[in-house]
C-alpha cells in the first residue's frame, strides 16, 4: 500500500533545493508526476524571484535618459507673468437686476415656457 503524496512537503522540498535547474525539476517530475504543474508554477516563481533579487534598487543613472528628461523640460511652454484674475460679479447688484426685470414687458407665462424646457 502506497501513502498518499504530501503536495505541500513535496513543493516546500523543492523550494529548498540549492539549485532550481532543468534537471532538478525533471528529477521532481519523474518522481512526482501528478504535481508536475505546480512544480512547474513553482520553478518559474523561484527563477523570477532570483531574478528580481539581482535588480539594483533606487536611481539608475542613464545619460541617454537625462538628456531626454532636459530636453522635455526645456521644451515646456513659456508661461506669461499671470495678472490678478478679474471677478465678473465685482459690479453686480441685485437692485440693478431687479429694476431691469421691471422694465421688461414679458408676462410670466411666457418666460415659464423656457423655465420648463
Amino acid at each position: 500500500m502506497t501513502t498518499p503524496i504530501d503536495r505541500d512537503s513535496v513543493l516546500d522540498a523543492f523550494a529548498s533545493e540549492a539549485v532550481h535547474d532543468r534537471d532538478t525539476l525533471e528529477r521532481y517530475v519523474r518522481k512526482y508526476p501528478d504535481l508536475v504543474e505546480e512544480l512547474i508554477d513553482l520553478a518559474s516563481e523561484l527563477r523570477m524571484s532570483a531574478d528580481l533579487a539581482d535588480v539594483q534598487e533606487g536611481p539608475i543613472s542613464d545619460p541617454t535618459l537625462n538628456t531626454a528628461w532636459e530636453n522635455f523640460l526645456a521644451a515646456a511652454p513659456k508661461v506669461a507673468p499671470t495678472t490678478a484674475a478679474v471677478d465678473p460679479f465685482s459690479e453686480f447688484r441685485a437692485s440693478h437686476l431687479l429694476h431691469s426685470l421691471q422694465n421688461w414687458t414679458f408676462r410670466v407665462p411666457f418666460l415659464r415656457r423656457f423655465a420648463t424646457g
